[in-house]
């Protein structure tokens, strides 16, 4: 079937209201009427009902009064609802309570979203002082901690267009050989030690959490390590509990059939 024989059917307005939401994700501010008209090519005029009709069902917002538009969680809140990702907070919630608990850390637990990696849940630190993620947060995957451990643990046919879109954006500064070469050492080793590259001091020790054993990856957790006088662990020894606590909750998607 040809791309032409695909696109049949059209629904402007739908495409219209995508392309608003699309943008505002992409751009991560908030924009203006005017901005996001220029962004789009479109005239004020095309867009401005569903500006507000999107903003009517709750998925912008403008905050104090001001002309600039925010995209909410409602997306978020509706994609948590599907039962692959349900099932999934299920089985790791309670693994990612106790993993907090024994190395008085945080972890959270991040899926892949084209490019990028998503915080879908985290657990907070018990001790006094911690350092956590916040639920929604977004990164490259060629960034983080997290999106080293996803690129690592998927298929070749997954991970290729990904790392020609990583080599064609960050142009020189991305060697896909050694990328590849780093992954699948990664890969051997079964966790990321990483410091952070968007908190000084933080270094992300994560692992895969697998569609059952042997299955595609789903998610990453990851503890994003704050060392200090009272830490009860030092970072290496937190990588069995980690790989321990990833494995569990395979296990568990695993039980359930997969998700």
């Amino acid at each position: 079937m040809t791309d032409e024989t695909k696109r049949t059917y059209k629904a402007p307005a739908l495409e219209k209201g995508l392309e608003i939401l699309e943008i505002l994700a992409a751009e991560r501010r908030p924009m203006s009427m005017g901005a996001i008209a220029s962004a789009l090519g479109r005239s004020k005029s095309e867009i401005f009902r569903m500006l507000s009709v999107l903003e009517q069902k709750g998925y912008l917002e403008r905050r104090d009064g001001s002309e600039l538009f925010h995209i909410t969680n409602h997306l978020f809140e509706l994609g948590m609802q599907v039962s692959p990702v349900s099932t999934l907070l299920e089985a790791a919630l309670p693994q990612m309570r106790r993993l907090a608990a024994r190395v008085g850390q945080s972890c959270h637990l991040a899926v892949p979203s084209r490019d990028q990696m998503v915080v879908i849940a985290r657990v907070e630190s018990p001790e006094a002082i911690g350092f956590s993620v916040r639920v929604g947060y977004r990164r490259s995957l060629a960034d983080s901690g997290s999106g080293k451990v996803l690129l690592a643990w998927m298929s070749p046919e997954r991970r290729a267009p990904l790392m020609e879109y990583f080599a064609e954006r960050l142009g020189a500064s991305f060697n896909a050989e050694v990328w590849e070469y780093e992954l699948k050492a990664i890969r051997a080793r079964g966790y990321v030690e990483v410091q952070s590259t968007a908190t000084v001091g933080i270094i992300d020790v994560g692992a895969p959490v697998l569609q059952g054993e042997g299955g595609e990856i789903l998610a990453s957790l990851t503890i994003p390590y704050l060392g200090g006088p009272s830490t009860p662990y030092k970072v290496a020894d937190t990588v069995p509990f980690i790989v321990e606590t990833a494995q569990e909750i395979t296990r568990l998607t695993g039980s359930h059939g997969g998700l």
